[in-house]
């Protein structure tokens, strides 16, 4: 008798045990697919400006002469793809064309002393989108061998049709890296694919103050965990 209660508890206890593991490994699955769902989730990022719709426009890249002597694409690429960007960002708006405005830039060298109403009027815009370049590499600092782009900027607007067309109306700062992972050595690219991907990043991120968009929650996650593992 005491045998059988003996046996009888053990089963007991081994189906208790069962029980439970089988519990604790379904709630792991269970967190394990809430994770995945939540990563998939679409995360709404509202747009942080909107006066650019409806308004001509003009993209300024204001780089330092360093700047621009190490890296002559600079001026131009930038304003291209921020230019074409705004151009299917801003319903209504009427982007001038890059190549005009940095040809303006170019025969006017002092255009930065202007006044904002004056440049305004020489271009015949209502706004203007000025990038104030804080800072533009390539390279890893202090590594020649690895590519690791960098472009940190102001983004200002200028509302050329207010009462006050010299003052800031809007402003952001952004920073964008390329290419996304680490380790990247120069003879695996050249210098004008990375110049270029850095580019149309910092445009996207840029383009992205102006329009109304969703991401991945994951995707998000993700980019903030390297961009930490980075700094």
């Amino acid at each position: 008798m005491n045998t059988l209660r003996r046996m009888t508890g053990m089963i007991v206890a081994g189906s208790l045990l069962a029980a439970a593991w089988l519990t604790s490994a379904g709630c792991e699955a269970i967190g394990f697919v809430g994770e995945a769902v939540d990563s998939e989730q679409e995360v709404e990022f509202v747009a942080r400006y909107t006066g650019l719709n409806g308004k001509r426009v003009a993209v300024l890249i204001d780089a330092p002469l360093d700047a621009q002597y190490q890296h002559p694409r600079a001026v131009p690429g930038l304003c291209e793809f921020i230019s074409a960007g705004l151009r299917e960002a801003c319903e209504g708006a009427q982007i001038m064309p890059s190549n005009y405005v940095v040809a303006y830039q170019a025969n006017n060298v002092y255009w930065y002393t202007m006044d904002i109403e004056d440049i305004a009027k020489a271009l015949n815009v209502e706004r203007i989108v000025m990038v104030d370049l804080v800072e533009y590499r390539l390279l890893a600092p202090g590594n020649s061998y690895l590519w690791d782009g960098v472009i940190v900027g102001d983004i200002n607007i200028y509302e050329t049709d207010s009462l006050d067309p010299n003052a800031i109306a809007f402003r952001e700062r952004i920073k964008a890296r390329f290419p996304s992972m680490d380790g990247v050595r120069r003879d695996q690219y050249p210098e004008s694919t990375i110049e270029q991907g850095l580019q149309i990043k910092f445009a996207q991120d840029s383009v992205n103050l102006f329009r109304t968009y969703t991401r991945k929650k994951g995707d998000i996650k993700a980019e903030a965990r390297k961009e930490r593992h980075r700094s």
